[in-house]
């Protein structure tokens, strides 16, 4: 496998973009839903078995890291948590590509 920096070629989708947009979208409607206190998605496997499923802890983990509580995020759910950060970075490097109009 080789990495190389290229231009987008005419007529090419602009992932970085797409999922930049997508990204932030899902912040701001989930920034939006707790402003308005909205009820809490209920775990339906949780409900039905009282046993915790493999994604419980996602919401908590994902406002604990967006408040800067990296360790509490850590506790609440490990594989969230490495995905947010894997986001973060997408995000940082997305929004430098589009802004600087870099190659690829």
């Amino acid at each position: 496998m080789q990495l190389r920096r290229r231009q987008l070629g005419p007529g090419e989708p602009d992932y970085e973009l797409i999922w930049f947009v997508v990204s932030v979208g899902s912040l701001a409607f989930a920034a939006v839903w707790l402003a308005l206190g909205l009820p809490w998605p209920r775990c339906v496997f949780h409900e039905l078995t009282g046993l915790p499923c493999a994604t419980c802890g996602m919401t908590r983990c994902a406002i604990q890291f967006f408040h800067g509580h990296f360790l509490a995020a850590l506790r609440w759910n490990p594989l969230m948590f490495a995905f947010l950060c894997g986001l973060a970075a997408f995000d940082l490097y997305a929004l430098a590509v589009l802004v600087t109009g870099a190659p690829r």
